[in-house]
């Protein structure tokens, strides 16, 4: 009956260190892949966003640029109405509505390809020929008018 038995497989001690010490090694260096893949992940989101931002800060000063170049012609002129031929003359410029007391002015500056900033400004002139402005739109949107598709494809719909 003894030939009959099982023998039982016994494994060495140093053989299943070895294996767990593999096994360790792997998951390592497979967890240190996917967390490199990560960090280069997030590296380049920072990067684009970084982009993104620089870009919209250069739109925003260029629009407090232009806001200057109009501050700069209404101190600067003696009239009213000069003033305001002066103003709409600017190729980003233009005015909307125009009073004897006040103005607004309208214009977009572009911070991508696919935004821009649009500003518009309305500019009061005080009795005592002071100039007051009041940003009413700062704001940035789209530059071009998203189309959707209202359809969609479905076999045997055509």
């Amino acid at each position: 009956m003894k030939n009959f038995q099982k023998k039982k497989f016994l494994s060495s001690p140093m053989g299943d260190s070895f294996l767990l010490t593999i096994m360790v090694i792997l998951m390592l260096v497979v967890f240190s892949v996917l967390s490199l893949s990560t960090s280069l992940r997030d590296y380049k989101y920072s990067q684009r966003m970084a982009e993104k931002t620089t870009a919209y800060y250069a739109a925003n000063s260029k629009a407090y640029e232009i806001i200057e170049k109009i501050d700069g012609i209404i101190t600067k002129s003696d009239d009213w109405e000069s003033a305001w031929k002066e103003v709409s003359e600017e190729t980003e410029v233009t005015v909307l509505t125009r009073d004897e007391m006040s103005a607004t002015v309208y214009y977009e500056v572009e911070v991508t390809k696919q935004q821009k900033l649009q500003v518009m400004i309305t500019i009061n002139l005080e009795k005592d020929k002071k100039v007051s402005y009041q940003i009413t739109e700062w704001k940035e949107v789209p530059s071009k008018e998203w189309n959707r598709d209202t359809k969609l494809p479905v076999i045997g719909s055509e």
